[in-house]
């Protein structure tokens, strides 16, 4: 199974096969109960590498990215291309790249499950945080604190848990809180946080709701890989899917592999030496 999962997933993500199998055992090793359904680690392997292109970061950050979000809010593989969408979108509309999404999400993941948070909310909170220069791991920190503290607030108005994130902010803002009323009521840790929410609530407001654009992260990645790299990078995995599907062979299929690389070689050393005489 998992020989040919490479090379169909390798296809629809323009990755080498070479690469889907290390794919295969990062997204393994990151989420163990897909080891037990082939099909499921296939879908969610093939959407980080869908997200790598589209957002044009590494196979491990996207990797880690995504599947560290999935087990935050219990996600099944069925989710993974939600999941991947709302992470390309978010990058794209927002000021905080996956990476540092994903550096805040490791501290206020599970927090803002349990609040009752989804993961597009927490996301357009993150983004609305890193509009006020507070990102990665400091932002999450911050609205971890926040929500926390928010949480346990008898007034429901301002409690996520029952109103939803949304709703706080909008009464919290209509209160107009200093920076003292803010650290009485979530902590110096989430006080700078919840102004900078409060502030950038706006952002909030325009992303949470808008960045499931489903089939977002396959586009771009369509539009990232559509040049001469994409299209070198395209040959070199259609070869490496063929020598694959041929190997074992022998007789004829060898000698005119070893011709063909023979040619290339010399297209290589002819086309360095060009450049030599051109330069000079």
């Amino acid at each position: 199974f998992f020989a040919q999962a490479a090379k169909d997933v390798g296809k629809e993500t323009k990755t080498s096969a070479t690469e889907v199998v290390k794919a295969f055992t990062m997204i393994g090793s990151a989420q163990p109960e897909l080891l037990k359904n082939s099909k499921a680690l296939s879908e969610v392997t093939k959407q980080a590498l869908i997200l790598s292109k589209a957002a044009g970061i590494d196979a491990t950050t996207a990797s880690l990215a995504l599947t560290g979000a999935m087990n935050q809010y219990g996600a099944s593989a069925d989710e993974a291309a939600k999941f991947t969408d709302i992470f390309a979108t978010s990058q794209q509309k927002g000021s905080s790249f996956i990476a540092a999404t994903s550096e805040a999400l490791k501290n206020a993941g599970a927090a803002a499950a349990a609040t009752g948070l989804s993961f597009e909310t927490t996301t357009a909170a993150i983004q609305a945080l890193a509009k006020g220069s507070i990102v990665g791991t400091e932002a999450g920190t911050a609205l971890k604190s926040l929500l926390l503290k928010l949480s346990k607030q008898n007034d429901e108005k301002i409690n996520p848990s029952m109103v939803g994130l949304n709703a706080t902010l909008k009464e919290l803002a209509a209160r107009n809180l200093d920076v003292n009323a803010a650290t009485k009521l979530v902590g110096i840790t989430g006080a700078a946080g919840l102004l900078t929410l409060i502030k950038q609530r706006d952002i909030f407001f325009e992303l949470d709701g808008a960045l499931n654009e489903t089939g977002n992260a396959m586009a771009q990645m369509a539009i990232n890989t559509d040049n001469l790299d994409g299209a070198v990078t395209d040959m070199g995995n259609a070869w490496e899917t063929f020598i694959l599907s041929m190997s074992g062979s022998s007789g004829i299929l060898t000698n005119t592999v070893r011709g063909l690389t023979n040619l290339i070689e010399s297209l290589t050393l002819s086309s360095g030496e060009l450049a030599k005489e051109m330069s000079v």
